[in-house]
C-alpha cells in the first residue's frame, strides 16, 4: 500500500473489469480505507466524491462486484 500514488485528494483511480473477457465495467475512485475494505471483504468498495463517503458497490442495487484480482500500474 505504501507504493500506491494517491492524488492531492488522497484518491487513486480504479478501473473495474470483467475477469472473464477484460471488458471495462466502470471507473471509480478509491482511497486508503476503500482499498483496505476491498482487500478484507473481497468485494469492491469505492470512495464517492459526490457524497464524500465510502461506497460498497451493489449495496443498494444488488450488483455487488466480487474481486478476483487486484493490479496496480506502477508507471503512473
Amino acid at each position: 500500500m505504501e507504493s500506491l500514488k494517491f492524488n492531492e485528494q488522497d484518491l487513486i483511480p480504479a478501473i473495474a473489469q470483467d475477469y472473464r473477457d477484460g471488458t471495462v465495467l466502470m471507473m471509480a475512485w478509491m482511497n486508503y480505507e476503500s482499498i483496505k475494505k476491498t482487500l478484507s471483504t473481497g468485494e469492491a468498495h469505492y470512495w464517492s466524491r459526490s457524497r464524500s463517503e465510502l461506497w460498497h458497490k451493489g449495496a443498494t442495487s444488488g450488483h455487488i462486484q466480487k474481486v478476483k484480482e487486484l493490479f496496480y500500474d506502477s508507471k503512473f
